[in-house]
């Protein structure tokens, strides 16, 4: 993940919106609390390493994702994404889904993701997870670990049914015109 995508926060109508820094802290005792270690490939802007090693293992994304081949070992040898968004994305409900995210649904990894408002669009509660508090998060790791067949299925079916490339691709064509 991208500690800051943007140097400062945005400013719109009096109301200032940040980077997933702001919403992190929110969740930084989940791995405490659950029986699952917890990993994060981390970069952008100037992360507080130290702190974020207390939660779990702090990788260079740059050893998980210097090819596509590496980015694919990585996705496909995970358990699963555990993932907040940028507070932007959480303080407006955008909807906004990671595109970070397809590619673990696709490779039959459960993802559980902070709610952006993407639960109004996508199925979730079985191979996708939202979450809007800790509490929330941990009964979602808790949920894919008694049943980590049926949330690696729903995960692929997800994939499947909402992102494939002739859906995505055919929709993207008819939009522009092209088809």
């Amino acid at each position: 993940m991208s500690w800051m995508s943007y140097r400062r926060p945005i400013l719109h109508d009096g109301v200032c919106y940040g980077n997933k820094d702001r919403e992190f802290w929110s969740v930084k005792d989940v791995p405490s609390r659950v029986r699952v270690p917890f990993e994060v490939a981390l970069g952008g802007g100037n992360p507080p390493i130290n702190e974020l090693q207390e939660c779990g293992m702090v990788r260079d994304p740059r050893e998980v994702s210097a090819t596509a081949a590496d980015y694919h070992h990585y996705v496909s040898s995970s358990r699963g994404e555990f993932s907040v968004a940028k507070n932007v994305y959480v303080a407006t409900r955008s909807g906004w889904f990671s595109g970070r995210s397809t590619c673990y649904l696709a490779a039959g990894r459960p993802v559980i993701l902070q709610d952006t408002g993407f639960s109004e669009l996508l199925p979730t509660g079985r191979g996708l997870l939202a979450f809007t508090s800790a509490e929330e998060a941990i009964n979602a790791v808790i949920e894919v670990e008694q049943d980590y067949p049926t949330h690696q299925a729903a995960a692929r079916e997800i994939a499947a049914k909402h992102f494939a490339s002739d859906l995505v691709l055919t929709d993207l064509l008819n939009y522009v015109g092209i088809r």
